[in-house]
């Protein structure tokens, strides 16, 4: 972003710990003086809607992350995976 400026418009961060959160709002900060967004989104159907909203991204691929999400609710959740491996 600093070395090419008016390129980078949006970084998004997702998934931040509280305890990081002093951190991202000073990084913020620092983006904002480049005329960069920085967004905190919770899930990437978050970050896509603020994405379409600023002309970022088409309204289709927000159909589309919206769409991956749904498929990702309705597969069923991997047992071995949750508990960190198989035993």
């Amino acid at each position: 972003m600093r070395r090419f400026p008016n390129r980078v418009l949006a970084i998004y961060i997702r998934s931040v710990n509280t305890k990081r959160i002093s951190e991202i709002q000073k990084l913020a900060a620092a983006v904002a003086k480049t005329g960069c967004q920085l967004i905190l989104a919770p899930e990437a159907e978050a970050a896509a809607v603020h994405a379409a909203a600023e002309g970022l991204i088409q309204a289709s691929e927000l159909r589309a992350v919206r769409s991956e999400r749904v498929s990702d609710e309705n597969r069923p959740s991997n047992p071995a995976a949750s508990t960190g491996g198989l035993k």
